[in-house]
C-alpha cells in the first residue's frame, strides 16, 4: 500500500508539474512543421479507416527523400483529428505524454535507485528547459511518444518481461526512428550492469529480432533507397559535406552545445542551420571541441570503471541514446536540435539526481552531527530548522535553479503561440542561421513588405547562394516589384541546382503565362507536373493548353490524372473552359455550375474568367 501511495503521488506530481509548466502553450496554433506533418497530411482525417494506409505512408506524406518512417506518432495525429481541428486539443495531448514521461523516469529510476532519487530524477526531468520544443512544438510528439514507449521497453528489460519489452520498443521505432538507441542500453545493462555471458546476451536478443525485423520490412517497403539516410541539405546538416575530420570536430563541438544548452538554457532555439554552427576548419582555436571531447571522454571512463553501479549506467543511458542523433556514424537530417535531446538527458537526470542525493545525504550526516548552540534560543533554532548553513544553501540553490528553468520553460512556450512569434525568437537566438534569415523574409513578404523582405532574403542568399527557399522567395519578391528578368534568373537558377524543387517550375511557368510566353510556359510546367502531379500543377497547365487550342489535352490531362469529378474548384473550371471553347455546351455548364462565381471561389488564381488570351494566375 505504501508503495502505491508512492507511486500514485508521483504520477499526480508529474501531471501538475507538467500542465504548470506547459500549460500557457495549450493556446499554440499549428506552426512550422506541424502544417507540412499534419494540416498537408490528407491521411490526417479522424477517420479509422486511414490507419491503414497511414502505415504504409512517410512521416511527412509526399517527401519519401526525408528518410522518415513514423506511423504511430501520424496515427496519434489521426486520434486527436477524430475529435477536434483544434490545436488545443494537439497541445493537450503532447503535455500528457510530458507527464506519462516524467512519471516513467520515477518508475525506471525507483527501480534502479530508490524512490527518494526517483522523485528528484523526475523533477529534473520536468524543469528542464531543453525539453520545451519537444513538448511546446505539436511535431515534437515524435520525441514523446518514442520516450514513452521505449522507457517502458527499458522497465520490462529490468523486469526480465523480454517479450513485452520487445513489442514496446518496436512500438517506439514506429514513433521516430532513434529509439534504437534504447536497444543498445539493453546490451549494455545485460552484458556490464548483470555480468550475463555473451551466450545469454544473444539469447536475450532473440526476443527483439522480431520487432526489428517487422520494423526494418516496413520502412523499407515505405521508403525504399532511403532506407538509411535521408536526402541531405547544406542548409540543414552541412556535417553530410565536410571532411571526416571536419565533421568530427563539429559534432564535438555541438556535444558540448548540448550539454551546455541543457544546463544553461540561453538563447534557445528551434533551429541551427547553416551557418549557425561553422563547420570547424582548425580545433585549435576552438575551446568547445575540447569541452566536447573531455565530456565524451568523461562518459566512456563511467561506462567502464564505474559500470556495476549507476553512474555507469546513467552515462551509458546517456550516451547510447544520443549516439543516433550524434551524426557520427549515420548523418541526420539536422546538425543540431533540442528536440534531439529529450531521450538522451534521462541519463543525465538520473546522474545528476544520484549526485544530488549523495551529496545531501552528506550535509545531512554532517549536520546531525553537529551540537546545538548554548541556550534556549540556539536549542529551538537547531531543533525546528536541522539546517546548518550548508544545508540551507543547499536547498535554496536548487530551489533557485528549478524557479529559474520554470521561468524559462513559461517563456519559452509563447515562441509556438504563432508563426510569427516562433521565427521571430528563432531569428534572436539564431541569427545566422540561413533557414531563420528565409523565414523572416517570409513573415514580412506575407506582410506584403516586399522591399524589406528582399533585404532578408539577400542576406539568406549571402549565407548560403544555393538555399532554394531563399532563391525561390526572391523571385517572387524580384516580381513583385516589377523585376521579372531577376524573377526568371532565380527559378531558372533552382532548377539547376534543384531540378526536383517543383515549385520553382510552377512559379516559373505562371510567369511566362502571364508574359504571354505560352510555349516556354506549357514546357516548364509540364516538367513541374511530372515531378509531382499535384492539382497546383495541373491548373495552371491545362490554362495554358487552353489558351494554345489544345481542349482535348487539357480536358485528358485533368480527367485521366484526378477522375471525371474531380474535387477542387479550379479543375473542374479548367474543364468547363475547355468544353465551352470546344463548343460542348452542357458539359461546360455541368462542371462550370459546380463552380458558381469563378471571380470568387478561384479568386485566388486569377483575375478574370472573360475574353482575355491570357489568365492572370497569382502566386503560388
Amino acid at each position: 500500500m505504501k508503495f502505491l501511495n508512492k507511486t500514485l503521488s508521483a504520477l499526480i506530481i508529474s501531471l501538475v508539474l507538467s500542465f504548470v509548466l506547459f500549460a500557457n502553450g495549450l493556446k499554440g496554433d499549428f506552426v512550422a512543421d506541424d502544417k507540412l506533418v499534419i494540416l498537408q497530411n490528407p491521411l490526417i482525417t479522424g477517420h479509422w479507416s486511414d490507419l491503414g494506409e497511414i502505415f504504409i505512408t512517410p512521416y511527412y506524406y509526399d517527401q519519401t527523400q526525408a528518410g522518415l518512417y513514423r506511423p504511430l506518432t501520424v496515427a496519434s495525429y489521426n486520434f486527436n483529428k477524430f475529435f477536434s481541428d483544434s490545436p488545443f486539443g494537439f497541445h493537450l495531448l503532447n503535455i500528457v505524454l510530458n507527464a506519462l514521461n516524467g512519471f516513467m523516469v520515477f518508475l525506471l529510476v525507483s527501480k534502479l535507485v530508490n524512490k527518494r532519487t526517483a522523485y528528484m530524477a523526475m523533477v529534473l526531468f520536468m524543469f528542464l528547459p531543453i525539453h520545451s520544443e519537444a513538448v511546446s512544438s505539436i511535431v515534437g510528439r515524435a520525441e514523446l511518444m518514442s520516450f514513452l514507449f521505449s522507457s517502458l521497453s527499458l522497465l520490462f528489460v529490468l523486469n526480465k518481461k523480454y517479450a513485452l519489452a520487445s513489442a514496446l520498443l518496436l512500438a517506439g521505432l514506429l514513433s521516430k526512428e532513434t529509439t534504437a538507441g534504447f536497444f543498445l542500453v539493453f546490451l549494455y545493462l545485460w552484458k556490464f550492469k548483470e555480468h550475463q555471458t555473451l551466450k545469454q546476451v544473444l539469447s536475450n536478443s532473440l526476443y527483439f529480432v522480431p520487432s526489428i525485423a517487422v520494423y526494418a520490412l516496413l520502412r523499407v517497403y515505405v521508403l525504399g533507397k532511403y532506407f538509411i539516410g535521408v536526402d541531405h541539405l547544406m542548409a540543414y546538416n552541412p556535417l553530410r559535406f565536410a571532411s571526416f575530420l571536419q565533421s568530427l570536430w563539429t559534432s564535438f563541438k555541438v556535444l558540448y552545445l548540448y550539454l551546455f544548452k541543457t544546463v544553461v538554457p540561453y538563447k534557445l532555439s528551434f533551429d541551427y542551420s547553416f551557418n549557425q554552427i561553422p563547420i570547424i576548419q582548425n580545433p585549435f582555436l576552438h575551446y568547445e571541441v575540447y569541452a566536447g571531447i573531455f565530456i565524451l571522454v568523461a562518459l566512456v571512463y563511467l561506462m567502464v570503471k564505474k559500470k556495476e553501479n549507476i553512474y555507469g549506467l546513467s552515462a551509458a543511458v546517456f550516451l547510447l541514446v544520443y549516439l543516433p542523433v550524434s551524426n557520427w556514424f549515420v548523418k541526420i537530417g539536422t546538425i543540431m536540435g533540442e528536440r534531439l535531446m529529450y531521450a538522451p538527458s534521462l541519463g543525465l537526470v538520473i546522474l545528476a539526481a544520484v549526485i544530488i542525493q549523495n551529496v545531501k545525504i552528506k550535509m545531512q550526516n554532517d549536520n546531525n552531527r553537529a551540537k546545538p548552540s548554548s541556550g534556549l534560543y540556539g536549542h529551538v533554532k537547531f531543533k525546528i530548522l536541522n539546517l546548518s548553513p550548508k544545508l540551507f544553501i543547499f536547498h535554496f540553490s536548487l530551489l533557485t535553479l528549478l524557479a529559474w528553468y520554470g521561468f524559462v520553460i513559461i517563456d519559452r512556450n509563447r515562441d509556438w503561440n504563432n508563426e510569427s512569434a516562433l521565427i521571430r525568437s528563432g531569428y534572436a537566438a539564431s541569427p545566422n542561421s540561413v533557414v531563420n534569415l528565409t523565414n523572416m523574409a517570409f513573415l514580412e513578404f506575407n506582410d506584403k513588405n516586399y522591399q524589406e523582405a528582399r533585404k532578408w532574403a539577400e542576406k539568406a542568399i549571402k549565407v548560403l547562394p544555393d538555399h532554394t527557399p531563399a532563391l525561390y522567395l526572391a523571385g517572387h519578391l524580384y516580381k513583385n516589384l516589377g523585376d521579372t528578368k531577376s524573377a526568371e534568373s532565380a527559378w531558372l537558377r533552382i532548377i539547376k541546382l534543384s531540378p526536383g524543387y517543383s515549385k520553382a517550375y510552377l512559379s516559373l511557368g505562371i510567369l511566362y503565362y502571364e508574359e504571354g510566353r505560352l510555349n516556354e510556359a506549357e514546357a516548364v510546367l509540364g516538367k513541374g507536373f511530372e515531378l509531382e502531379r499535384r492539382w497546383n500543377e495541373a491548373f495552371p497547365l491545362a490554362l495554358v493548353k487552353i489558351n494554345r487550342g489544345k481542349y482535348s489535352e487539357a480536358i485528358n490531362l485533368i480527367i485521366n490524372n484526378f477522375s471525371e469529378k474531380p474535387e477542387r474548384r479550379e479543375l473542374k473550371f479548367a474543364l468547363g473552359l475547355a468544353y465551352l471553347k470546344m463548343g460542348d455546351k452542357i458539359k461546360a455548364e455541368f462542371y462550370l455550375n459546380q463552380v458558381k462565381d469563378p471571380a470568387v471561389e478561384i479568386g485566388d488564381y486569377f483575375r478574370t474568367v472573360k475574353d482575355k488570351k491570357v489568365f492572370k494566375i497569382e502566386e503560388y
